[in-house]
């Protein structure tokens, strides 16, 4: 199995319970597969499965399926199986406007095998649940074992599965439709666009990949992180609730964090003070991965919910969405004063 080192964990987690062979490619600065050292790497004497990232965990970096196609045409090995690991952005790339973006998670465009998305992360589900399609030759091979006190075979991976998880996930993309999930995909990229905007207008340094909600600072030098503690994590989202009365923008920071706390306290304040926020919120406790990977001030951000009607209007304005941009970015300058 070859995969980037800016690829999930989870890839290498799986080359090792499988036992599967697993070299890690090199990433370009933003992030992106080194397809140079991945021709390096390949054995064009055994089958290889690739592994191509669309959003990298950290700088959202999109791989060149393209430019690994053509890596692959050129070591030729005897088999090759292409799995897209999307679970953020392959819920919003196929609602873009933008062509090339909807060809990246087109199987006929691009020539992969299969995709993974995560229904708990654009689709905003509440709970873990994962989205697993390929092609049909492909799904036809797991079913040559037929179950005889079931009286056919089962066309799952695993045998635990949770209906109800189905279910739920059929009625979150049915009730928002095609175009509303396209509303929520555009403001989704808006939204890191503005936020984007705003500290490079203030002269912060900073980088965002094509089609990423992910923006990327440079990593402080180790003694201004000792001397300063200037570093911090925010993680901008748009919250979604089965209640559809709860409504406004919300922070959240890690028990037991000081730091996170004060931070947290600075940006909800401004979020709260904005023209249009919508009600005046402490911030909260948030058991959230997020806020568990640094010991470095960190807050989640929520902007509204999408699940009320009122809210959603309002994040779909151009004027809202300036106006949480700046509280957030007021509220991160204003921890450091």
């Amino acid at each position: 199995m070859y995969v980037s080192k800016e690829a999930h964990y989870s890839l290498q987690k799986i080359g090792d319970i499988q036992n599967i062979e697993t070299r890690i490619i090199d990433t370009l600065e933003m992030g992106q597969m080194d397809t140079e050292d991945l021709k390096r790497k390949m054995s064009s004497k055994s089958p290889a499965l690739v592994a191509v990232a669309i959003g990298g965990t950290f700088k959202g970096a999109i791989d060149d399926q393209s430019a690994i196609s053509d890596a692959i045409a050129q070591v030729n090995p005897p088999a090759v199986y292409k799995h897209l690991d999307a679970a953020l952005f392959g819920g919003y790339l196929p609602f873009l406007k933008d062509e090339t973006a909807r060809h990246i998670v087109d199987a006929k465009k691009s020539g992969f095998d299969s995709v993974a998305v995560s229904g708990h992360k654009f689709l905003s589900m509440n709970e873990p649940i994962g989205i697993f399609i390929c092609r049909k030759e492909i799904l036809g091979s797991v079913n040559e074992n037929p179950v005889e006190y079931l009286n056919g075979t089962i066309p799952t991976l695993n045998c635990s599965r949770s209906g109800f998880d189905a279910l739920k996930l059929f009625w979150r993309i049915k009730s928002l439709g095609e175009e509303g999930l396209r509303e929520e995909a555009d403001h989704t990229l808006a939204m890191a666009e503005l936020f984007y905007n705003t500290l490079k207008s203030a002269g912060v340094e900073c980088w965002r990949n094509p089609y990423s909600d992910t923006i990327i600072f440079r990593r402080p030098r180790r003694e201004i992180i000792k001397n300063c503690g200037a570093d911090m994590v925010i993680s901008v989202h748009q919250n979604f609730y089965p209640d559809g009365t709860r409504r406004g923008a919300q922070v959240f920071f890690r028990k037991g964090s000081e730091s996170g706390k004060r931070l947290a306290i600075c940006v909800q304040e401004r979020l709260n003070a904005m023209p249009s926020a919508t009600n005046s919120a402490q911030p909260l406790i948030g058991d959230y991965y997020m806020l568990q990977c640094t010991e470095a001030p960190s807050v989640i951000v929520e902007c509204g919910f999408l699940s009320n009607a009122e809210d959603e209007r309002l994040l779909l304005t151009e004027e809202y969405r300036e106006d949480v941009a700046y509280a957030v970015f007021a509220g991160a300058v204003n921890y450091f004063t």
